[in-house]
């Protein structure tokens, strides 16, 4: 496949200054190529009023950022950081030495690593594991295929669903519940996440105190097998040991 590189001489790349990004060079209007794209700049990227699309991988030496969305058949690598006011999609990785950040949600077929943050205002989802020396937050749901791992905090707004172990130097949060430990179970028909002080089993999210004093009628109302299934599993799941 042809691969396109963009450096300061490229047409269409401008210089600007002002007090948000300091010097950078911007694009206005889409890039759309059925091609890699390489951008090779020394200060920030941006392509503004439109999206970044390439058939291929998108690489860049600086930041990029875009006021579309991001799309590539292939990897997005940047040795600064990702900044899309859409979304950020890959079938391949997505892989930044600083932040990635979208206003949408963050898509990768691989995996999404990260030198920085990983903040999306959606949801963020990868068929291979999430790490990120910094934060991971997503306003929706968190999902990967393999460990999601953090080195500051794991908050979702949503539930975080993890092919692998989810770790965290910091609290993790799911549906407004911080913890220091997030535990998933996926191999018993329901998921079940058990935290700190709370335990969701598929849609039911209760505290601790609540799941010990539920009464037989009040679990046969919540699934009708719910019933041979806490009876089943209810003892070691209040008991659960994370520090094991």
């Amino acid at each position: 496949m042809e691969t396109i590189k963009f450096d300061k001489n490229s047409p269409g790349f401008k210089k600007e200054n002002d007090h948000r990004f300091g010097e950078y060079y911007i694009y206005n209007g889409s890039i759309k190529e059925k091609a890699n794209l390489e951008f090779s700049f020394d200060l920030l990227v941006i392509v503004s009023g439109g999206d970044i699309i390439s058939d291929g991988y998108i690489r860049s030496d600086g930041d990029i950022r875009s006021d579309g969305y991001i799309r590539s058949d292939g990897d997005i690598r940047s040795d600064g950081y990702i900044r899309s006011d859409g979304y950020i999609r890959s079938d391949g990785c997505i892989r930044s030495d600083g932040d990635i950040r979208s206003d949408g949600d963050i898509i990768s077929d691989g995996y999404i690593r990260s030198g920085g943050d990983i903040i999306s205002d959606g949801y963020i989802r990868s068929d291979g594991y999430i790490r990120s020396d910094g934060d991971i937050r997503s306003d929706g749901y968190i999902r990967s295929g393999g460990d999601i791992r953090s080195g500051g905090v794991i908050r979702s707004g949503g539930v975080i669903i993890s092919g692998g172990d989810i770790r965290s130097d910091g609290d993790i949060e799911m549906l407004k519940v911080k913890s220091k430990y997030c535990i998933l179970i996926n191999h018993l028909g329901w998921h079940i996440w058990i935290l700190e002080s709370h335990i969701k089993i598929g849609c039911q999210f209760h505290t601790k105190e609540e799941w010990t004093n539920f009464t037989d009628l009040e679990i046969v109302d919540m699934d009708r097998h719910a019933l041979e299934f806490w009876s089943n599993h209810k003892d070691w799941i209040l008991n659960i040991n994370p520090k094991i």
